[in-house]
């Protein structure tokens, strides 16, 4: 099955471009503080 070609305009390219960077940023984030929520997640054992 053939793909059906689309054009982006620049605007819509340039837009594409800053919302990927922003949800990269979001995505980093949002990793960050899971990881700041499980300090025992490196040593391998749950502290009860």
């Amino acid at each position: 099955m053939k793909s059906i070609p689309h054009t982006r305009s620049r605007e819509v390219e340039a837009w594409l471009k800053r919302e990927i960077k922003e949800q990269k940023a979001r995505y980093a984030k949002i990793v960050r503080e899971q990881d700041a929520l499980s300090p025992s997640a490196t040593n391998g054992s749950p502290s009860f």
